[in-house]
């Protein structure tokens, strides 16, 4: 069994506080953010919570990594939080992938969904997300197309989550 460790250190590498997200099953963490309210945003999924699959799973805290609020997302399949970024409205833009599509989404300041989009070109793997100063997003991951090396894939969208714009790099060996 897994579950999410949150751990804030001093500048000299000290442990601060420590703290334990998770249930019965395996839940895991894979990104965090600094909140506008000093506190902070975790992404993951979550076996143990959601719709019994995995999910999802996003944690707010305030700074002492105390637990505001969670947030379930997801549908029916396997998904899996990658990254998120806090928004200038106060909510979170988070980048996600579930069996062979990518996914942006973005929610309130409480973690409810405002809306969800789908990315399904030639199986793009999304691992980072952020707002840009437009109030747009770009979002890096990665494209594996039949029989071919990974490459490095970055995606512009406006603020509604359409692409604007989307590049290519050739990658060798696989890289991520």
């Amino acid at each position: 069994k897994s579950d999410v460790l949150m751990m804030k250190i001093d500048s000299t590498g000290n442990k601060q506080w420590l703290n334990y997200f998770g249930g019965k099953d395996n839940d895991f963490g894979y990104a965090i953010t600094r909140s506008s309210d000093t506190g902070y945003a975790i992404v993951g999924e979550t076996a143990s919570y959601g719709n019994g699959k995995n999910d999802i799973w996003i944690i707010k805290t305030d700074r002492f990594g105390k637990k505001l609020w969670d947030s379930y997302l997801g549908g029916s399949g396997f998904d899996s939080g990658r990254s998120i970024d806090q928004t200038v409205d106060g909510g979170y833009i988070v980048c996600s992938t579930h069996d062979s599509h990518s996914y942006l989404i973005k929610t309130d300041g409480n973690g409810d969904s405002l809306w969800t989009k789908s990315y399904a070109f030639h199986d793009e793997k999304f691992f980072s997300v952020e707002q840009t100063t437009d109030g747009g997003y770009i979002v890096c991951g990665y494209t594996n197309p039949a029989n071919a090396d990974r490459n490095v894939y970055l995606m512009k969208t406006d603020g509604s989550g359409d692409t604007l714009w989307t590049k290519v790099y050739p990658g060798i060996n696989g890289e991520r």
